[in-house]
């Protein structure tokens, strides 16, 4: 039994040994987001909430280090 990627592109999905638990996918990997692109407003909300204390990184010191020694 074959399913065809919904994306239009006409490829066969094979169905996987793990297909059994998970069930068979609508898309091939990475085919559902073809010709998709974000938003700008989505963007710039992920911009915004990386910025300043948000950030994971924020207040960190970076070192830099060469063959285990630090430079």
């Amino acid at each position: 039994m074959f399913s065809y990627c919904k994306c239009g592109c006409g490829k066969e999905i094979t169905p996987k040994h793990y297909h059994k638990w998970y069930g068979i996918p609508k898309y091939i990997h990475g085919h559902n987001w073809v010709g998709k692109k974000h938003k700008d407003s989505s963007k710039e909300k992920v911009r915004l909430s990386q910025l300043g204390p948000n950030n994971s990184m924020y207040g960190d010191k970076w070192t830099e280090y060469y063959n285990g020694k630090v430079i």
